[in-house]
């Protein structure tokens, strides 16, 4: 019997310091990516090439509690996934070391809960950092027994964990656990990252330990010419092979851990910013939910009820059964899924319509982070006038205050480009009334759906054509009093207002 108190081993935080350096980024070529291709498997390989030529540990005599031991990946089976916040690329595996959940029951007979493990190699769209991991999928017993390597084969890394409760577990290429996160059907309650820069590395490293708790893992290792097939592992032990040992990977609760043994090494420097997030839906750094001042649409604090978490992302807070339903339908669309899974947190709360101002259906305040939705009877809100102010609180997430403050009228112009698109995708029709109220004139909607046709059908930013419709855009908007205000709306730069990149982003999975 192994017993490894895998964060508190003395001189484990500095062996990790050959994994940060190798996630550099890398030296060799990088393939040239088609256009509309965020990411590639070719780029993936690259990356996980150049990491394997850095590493200068000892695989044997240095390895970590998760080693895969000798390995071979399928980059013929690797399948890109795509978030607004990361981009992913989870590649098959035949390891030499498998593993299970190790349990011992009250009759003394031993349960095994397979892990399932893919090489995913991690892209960060803004900072472009690479990073390789070995992540496992260690379902709950419950879960485990309803379903089958299939299901967990399926799961790409950068999309939704439709209905897994387990969790999952990121190592380093030698099996140095460096993050780790909770599933509860589907949403991700809890996470844990080594260099999450918003805490100490003693307390990233104490919550892992607590996600993991007193959690045993038997290592099983394979026959040459039995190894684990693909994602299917780890099968029952084969001639040849068979349960090696049990390690201890979480921090037992008695006796309480000794005091951590830290590096001189500083994980805030140049190499450890290098590490990057492996959850996709992880907090974005260049926004937040505080701000004092409007949005570019603003609204007033709301008394309604508690807010309650939305099932398919818990930081988005909702007051109203009716939202609910709204965001499900939204969910089922391309851009619609990564808008709503990529928003780290926002207030929907719902009002009764203002009689000074009848059309105005909705609104989002960055200074309390809250959308507010004004519902009339007989009036519903419609869809895309929630989806345009989640547009707005995503590129406030992105840009930050004074960015998203100089923004305000292309930023406008980018939401509502944004929800045109999706009525097309959705087959939803304005009616007249609808037009006339938000673009002014028949002329003003027309030229709303030639600019979005343009950004769908990457039209560059630079063609004449594209520019003269977006100006004629900006005129659209001056017509309505509200953003005929140029100290709220100041005049956009151009070209760089015309960029869509968030847009872009938002519609990495609607690409045909």
């Amino acid at each position: 019997m192994i017993k490894n108190r895998f964060l508190y081993r003395a001189g484990w935080l500095t062996e990790v310091v050959w994994l940060v350096a190798a996630c550099a980024p890398h030296e060799m070529s990088v393939p040239e990516r088609r256009p509309g291709e965020p990411y590639t498997v070719d780029e993936a390989r690259a990356c996980y090439r150049s990491e394997l030529a850095r590493r200068t540990r000892d695989a044997e005599a240095d390895a970590g509690p998760l080693t895969t031991g000798a390995c071979r990946s399928d980059w013929e089976r690797a399948a890109v996934s795509i978030d607004a916040s990361l981009y992913s690329v989870d590649v098959p595996i035949e390891a030499e070391y498998g593993y299970a959940r190790y349990r011992r029951t009250e009759g003394d007979s031993v349960v095994l809960t397979p892990m399932y493990a893919k090489l995913v190699v991690v892209k960060e769209p803004v900072s472009e950092g690479e990073c390789c991991y070995v992540r496992y999928y260690l379902p709950d017993e419950a879960f485990a027994a309803e379903h089958d390597a299939a299901y967990y084969d399926a799961m790409l890394n950068s999309r939704p964990k439709e209905r897994y409760d387990g969790l999952s577990i990121y190592a380093s290429l030698d099996g140095d656990v460096l993050a780790a996160g909770r599933y509860v059907r589907g949403r991700l309650t809890r996470k844990a990252f080594l260099f999450d820069e918003r805490r100490t590395v003693e307390a990233n490293a104490e919550a892992i330990g607590e996600l993991l708790g007193d959690l045993c893992v038997a290592r099983i290792r394979y026959g040459v010419q039995t190894r684990s097939q693909g994602t299917k592992n780890p099968p029952n032990p084969v001639d040849g092979g068979g349960i090696e040992s049990v390690v201890i990977i979480g921090i037992p609760k008695i006796p309480p851990p000794p005091d951590p043994v830290l590096p001189e090494w500083d994980p805030r420097d140049e190499l450890g910013r290098r590490f990057k997030d492996p959850f996709p839906d992880a907090d974005s750094d260049s926004g937040g939910s505080s701000g004092d001042g409007d949005s570019s649409s603003d609204s007033s604090d709301s008394d309604a009820p508690t807010e309650k978490p939305y099932d398919k992302n818990p930081r988005i807070e909702v007051e109203d059964e009716r939202i609910e339903q709204m965001l499900d339908s939204i969910y089922l669309d391309c851009m619609g899924s990564t808008l709503i899974q990529s928003l780290n947190g926002v207030k929907i709360v719902v009002e009764e319509v203002d009689p000074a101002r009848p059309d105005k259906f909705g609104g989002f305040n960055y200074g309390n982070n809250t959308i507010t939705l004004r519902w009339r009877e007989g009036r519903p809100v419609r869809d895309y006038v929630l989806i345009e102010e989640l547009i707005h609180a995503f590129q406030f997430q992105r840009q930050g205050k004074a960015e998203f403050a100089k923004n305000t009228l292309s930023n406008e112009v980018e939401a509502k480009a944004g929800w045109l698109l999706y009525q097309e995708r959705n087959l939803k029709e304005l009616s007249d009334g609808q037009r006339k109220r938000i673009f002014n004139t028949r002329s003003g909607y027309l030229t709303f759906y030639i600019l979005s046709g343009y950004m769908q059908w990457g039209v560059s930013i630079y063609d004449q054509q594209f520019e003269r419709t977006y100006r004629d855009a900006i005129d659209v908007l001056r017509q309505n009093a509200v953003y005929g205000d140029r100290n709220k709306y100041p005049d956009p730069s151009f070209p760089e207002c015309m960029n869509y990149e968030i847009l872009n982003d938002l519609m990495l999975n609607c690409q045909d």
